[in-house]
Order: C-alpha cells, then structure tokens, then sequence
C-alpha cells in the first residue's frame, strides 16, 4: 500500500555500535538499519536500510 518502505541492502560490515546509526543523507523521515549475522564471517554483520 502507499508508503511501502523500499529496502536496500548494503554489503557494508557494520559493527553494533552503528546499528541505531541512520544513514547520512537518508531521504525518508524514518530510516532503520537492522544488521544480520553473517555466518562466514564471524563478528561482521549485513547492513539493512530501510527508508
């Protein structure tokens, strides 16, 4: 429906301290990064944004 959020996926490593961390130069009011784990490779995490 309208304002569907469009999700774009970074390759980035973030660390947990950057998670609550919005993305300089977000153009939606309400941008929020979730990092995942990435198995292969231990204490590095996929960024998510969603804006």
């Amino acid at each position: 429906g309208p304002g569907a959020a469009k999700i774009r996926r970074r390759a980035t490593k973030v660390s947990p301290a950057q998670i609550e961390r919005l993305e300089p130069g977000a153009s939606s009011e309400l941008a929020v990064r979730i990092a995942v784990p990435i198995d292969a490779v231990p204490g590095s995490y996929h960024g998510v944004i969603l804006t």
